[in-house]
């Protein structure tokens, strides 16, 4: 569920029942939640944007979708108490036709500061440190921002 504010006024909007025509909507890992492994496929999710686009976005309006990435790690952070919840984790080329499209991370995975306190904040930053080197060498970034334009 998304929040809208347009002029002082609020609105709760869930992605799957959208009604309108919107210059701008932002969805921040919803799409990995809809559509989990065992019950979509990555073409549901390419076909479930387009109809956004095409039934929401204003003209010359975009979608920006913040998703988390498939990790090189995914097999092992079942260990650390993610990824119970079968969500679908993508790659930058799941998405099909971008506007833009930027990438980021190759250790960060979840944050450690909501499970360890004082110490997983520390770590989460040293964590975020080498990310910032490591990210630009790897094509399996933990997090995509995904940009789509109405034309």
């Amino acid at each position: 569920m998304s929040h809208l504010n347009i002029e002082n006024e609020s609105e709760y909007i869930d992605i799957t029942e959208i009604n309108g025509k919107y210059d701008l909507i932002i969805a921040k890992s919803v799409l990995g939640g809809i559509f989990r492994y065992k019950e979509s496929t990555v073409n549901d999710v390419n076909e479930f944007i387009e109809s956004i686009i095409e039934k929401n976005i204003k003209q010359g309006g975009m979608m920006i979708l913040m998703d988390n990435g498939n990790s090189y790690f995914e097999k092992y952070l079942s260990n650390f108490g993610a990824r119970k919840n079968d969500w679908r984790f993508f790659n930058p080329k799941d998405f099909i036709n971008p506007y833009q499209q930027y990438t980021f991370g190759f250790l960060s995975c979840f944050s450690l500061e909501n499970r360890y306190g004082f110490f997983g904040k520390f770590f989460d930053y040293t964590l975020y440190f080498f990310d910032l080197f490591l990210s630009k060498l790897t094509n399996h970034p933990t997090v995509i921002l995904t940009v789509y334009k109405k034309q």
